[in-house]
């Protein structure tokens, strides 16, 4: 039998187990920026393609955006008004928004240069449209006065009037937040003494939230749902705000500690929630395990730090606002290829200049 070189294969070995990286980090971090000519951007939505929009502000002017990894950012036609805005986009590209109009603002649905006008309720005189889905489905709100009341919009084009979602009796006002692919949406219902919230069922009834969350909250409001049923949102107490998830499987999940002041708006189809403390720290929770820092699964010396997580797609992306090297600034997070790790070694002697390595792969 040949014999073997075993100087040479330990050291092939330490040559191979060097050039591993130190860390495996969960996220790369990509800066999306803010259109030209403007101060900041408000990053809102992304699809399961990667396209993401977002609204960009100066001074008293603002402009909706959309940007993809093919074209960069564009601005949302503007319809030549000075404060527009593009709030949610589904994965045929349509992107809602509103625009503004002789102090009046109107909700439209916009896909390649072609816009349609979301009306509101008849009787009322505004609309903002807050969420999209795959069916072209609109949810939000018409009017902005004490009456504001939770709106949809079927996918009729050019132009789409609002009709009013399912309200309690003794509501003051209400708001439609999101809304899945079966027609579900989710929001708040204003009663007295407390903001509650809801699911607005497509069979035209109430799901009440809020009385499945702790003893004492005041308010409680959803922010997203999935295919799944799955509901994330924010409650607060005398004292504290927390997020929430809610599920038939899992029923009423808190998530936060006190004095943090946790919220959680956006979930995804694989049970992924993201949103923010009050510790300006973007978080994304899921089930298996619990609520983490974004920051803690991204590369410490790269310069960013994530303050909150608006979006995630079914891909895992994650948007949101944050700053790098000190500027606040847009952000895209996407999830790495998994890479080993070394985490031990073991160096034995085995005879004269023998030796022996040993690594693991990393659970």
């Amino acid at each position: 039998m040949k014999p073997h070189n075993t100087l040479k294969s330990t050291t092939l070995a330490f040559a191979a187990l060097l050039a591993l990286p130190a860390a495996a980090f969960q996220y790369e971090v990509i800066n999306i920026g803010t259109l030209p000519g403007s101060d900041f951007s408000l990053i809102n939505a992304i699809n399961n393609n990667g396209t993401i929009v977002g609204t960009a502000f100066a001074g008293s002017e603002s402009r909706g955006w959309q940007w993809n990894q093919q074209n960069g950012m564009n601005e949302v036609y503007g319809f030549g008004y000075d404060r527009t805005t593009a709030v949610d986009i589904n994965d045929q590209g349509f992107i809602i928004g509103s625009f503004t109009e002789d102090s009046t603002t109107k909700g439209f649905r916009y896909k390649n240069g072609a816009w349609w006008h979301l009306s509101p309720i008849p009787g009322q005189s505004e609309s903002s449209p807050s969420g999209i889905n795959n069916l072209n489905q609109v949810v939000g709100i018409s009017d902005f006065a004490s009456d504001a009341r939770a709106t949809g919009w079927l996918p009729i084009l050019p132009d789409t009037p609002g009709f009013a979602l399912p309200s309690y009796g003794n509501q003051v006002e209400s708001s439609a937040r999101a809304l899945n692919d079966l027609g579900e949406s989710v929001g708040s219902a204003r009663l007295a003494g407390s903001q509650r919230a809801t699911i607005f069922r497509n069979n035209n009834t109430l799901f009440d939230l809020h009385g499945l969350l702790p003893l004492g909250t005041t308010f409680s409001l959803a922010h997203d749902n999935n295919e799944s049923g799955w509901v994330v949102g924010q409650f607060t107490n005398a004292t504290d705000a927390y997020g929430f998830v809610f599920n038939l499987e899992l029923g009423m999940v808190t998530v936060g500690e006190a004095n943090d002041q946790t919220s959680l708006v956006a979930i995804n189809e694989n049970g992924q929630a993201v949103g923010s403390n009050g510790l300006a720290d973007a978080v994304l929770w899921h089930s298996s395990t619990g609520r983490q820092s974004l920051n803690d699964l991204i590369d410490p010396n790269s310069g960013w730090n994530l303050t909150s997580a608006r979006d995630i797609n079914d891909n895992g992306w994650i948007i949101g606002q944050g700053s790098f090297n000190g500027v606040n600034t847009t952000y895209l997070a996407r999830p790495t290829e998994s890479v080993p790790e070394p985490a031990s070694m073991s160096i034995i002697a085995l005879g004269i200049g023998a030796l022996a390595v040993r690594t693991r792969r990393k659970k």
